[in-house]
C-alpha cells in the first residue's frame, strides 16, 4: 500500500514545532509496511493538495498565526478546499485550526478564514492552558484524546458544525461550552497539543484508515500494533488526569 502525505508548518526559524507529530506519521507507516511518499512544503511550494491523501497542518503559538495571517491570501486560493470536499483527509492543529473556521477577530483586526468549518474565532485577554483530554466518538473511533493546549483564542462553533469531541479535563475551543475542535467530512480540527498523535496512537491510525479506504475505494483492515511504549505514555496520562476509573468512558461521555 501506499500513501501520500503532504505536511505544511510555520517556518519559525528552524524550529519545528511540530516535527513529533510528522515523525509519529512517518514511523506508523514503516512499521505497517506502508509506502509513504512525504512532501514537507511551504506556502512558496503551492501544493495542489488534491493529490494527497493525507494533509497535515500545524500551526503553533504566535508565529503560526502570523504565518497564516500572512499567507491567508494563497491558502484561500490553493486547492485546499476542494481537496476537503474530495474527501482529502486533513488535520489542523493550533493557529491552523482556527483559520479553517469564517473568521479571527483578532485584537486590531478581523481576518478572514477559510470557512471550511461554521465556526468563528474571537481574541481572549488570557490564555486558555492547562491538561486537555477530550472524549471522542465517530464512526470506528472511541476514545480519548490527550494532550496540552495554549491558545488565547475562543472559537465558537455555529449551527452546522460538530466539534470532534467533549471536554473531560480542560478548557478546549473556549472554556464555556465543553466542545473541542471540529469535524467537516474528513477534515479535523483541534486545539490539543503534547504533541498529539505520538501521545495517541489510535487516532493516527483512524486517519490512516480513513485515507487508505479513500484511496483505494475499499474497506482497510489495520491490524493492531504492540504499541507498548504509546498506550504506556497514554496510560501514564489517564491516570495523571484520573480518567483511568473516575471518569466516564468516551461513550457515555456524549
Amino acid at each position: 500500500m501506499e500513501l501520500r502525505l503532504c505536511y505544511l508548518e510555520p517556518d519559525t526559524s528552524g524550529v519545528h514545532q511540530g516535527r513529533s507529530n510528522l515523525v509519529a506519521l512517518v514511523k506508523r507507516c514503516l512499521w505497517r509496511g506502508v509506502d509513504l511518499r512525504l512532501a514537507e512544503v511551504t506556502t512558496r511550494d503551492e501544493p495542489d493538495f488534491r493529490v494527497y491523501d493525507l494533509v497535515i497542518i500545524s500551526g503553533r503559538g504566535d508565529l503560526g498565526r502570523q504565518f497564516l495571517a500572512r499567507d491567508l491570501r494563497w491558502l484561500r486560493q490553493s486547492s485546499l478546499a476542494e481537496a476537503v470536499e474530495e474527501g482529502v483527509v486533513v488535520l489542523a492543529l493550533g493557529a491552523a485550526f482556527q483559520f479553517m473556521g469564517r473568521y479571527h477577530q483578532a485584537p486590531r483586526r478581523t481576518i478572514e478564514g477559510l470557512g471550511l468549518f461554521d465556526m468563528w474565532t474571537e481574541a481572549g485577554e488570557d490564555r486558555l492552558t492547562g491538561a486537555l483530554a477530550t472524549s471522542v466518538r465517530l464512526p470506528g473511533l472511541n476514545t480519548y484524546l490527550l494532550g496540552h493546549e495554549n491558545h488565547r483564542g475562543r472559537t465558537w462553533l455555529g449551527p452546522r458544525a460538530r466539534s470532534l469531541g467533549r471536554v473531560i479535563t480542560g478548557l478546549g475551543n473556549n472554556g464555556l461550552d465543553d466542545t473541542e475542535g471540529a469535524v467537516y467530512r474528513n477534515l479535523f480540527g483541534s486545539y490539543l497539543q503534547g504533541p498529539l498523535l505520538p501521545k495517541n496512537p489510535e487516532f493516527v491510525d483512524y486517519l490512516f484508515q480513513l485515507a487508505l479506504e479513500r484511496r483505494y475505494e475499499q474497506e482497510i483492515y489495520l491490524p493492531p500494533l504492540p504499541n507498548l511504549v504509546e498506550d504506556k505514555a497514554h496510560q501514564a496520562l489517564l491516570r495523571r488526569l484520573r480518567l483511568d476509573q473516575s471518569a466516564p468512558s468516551p461513550q457515555s461521555a456524549l
